[in-house]
């Protein structure tokens, strides 16, 4: 095999693999810490709604996560970690809301509303999930 085939050929698969590594992360919230991030996958989420509001323009989703060890232990152990500490909320890459802090334990197999910046982020999130078969 001549050498530019063998530089084509690994070159086809190290953009296979970019690709498939970014596209892991789509249609997918993630929470970024300073030095830890959280991938919430569907089969973590027992509950995923709209919350309502009494303020305008006011968004957030109503999230209740799987009790176990790669779901709501994983999250609730980042939060505890970083308690006092800013992380930011993303879907498809996009930051979804303003840098939070949680500032006390979390119990995320209980639920939590996590604010979000506008309705059209809202219904992409909820819509993602559902095509996903999470529980709405």
């Amino acid at each position: 095999m001549s050498r530019w085939i063998q530089n084509f050929l690994i070159a086809i698969v190290g953009v296979l693999s970019i690709a498939c590594s970014v596209a892991g992360n789509n249609d997918r919230l993630v929470y970024k810490f300073e030095n830890d991030e959280f991938i919430l996958e569907k089969e973590c989420v027992s509950v995923l709604k709209v919350g309502n509001s009494e303020f305008k323009n006011r968004h957030f989703l109503w999230i209740e996560l799987k009790k176990n060890a790669n779901c709501s232990d994983k999250l609730n152990e980042l939060f505890m970690r970083n308690v006092s500490e800013l992380f930011s909320l993303f879907f498809n890459e996009v930051e979804v809301s303003s840098p939070s802090s949680i500032w006390t334990e979390m119990m995320t197999e209980k639920s939590y509303a996590q604010p979000v910046l506008n309705e059209i982020i809202l219904q992409s999130i909820i819509n993602a999930y559902k095509n996903k078969g999470a529980i709405i």
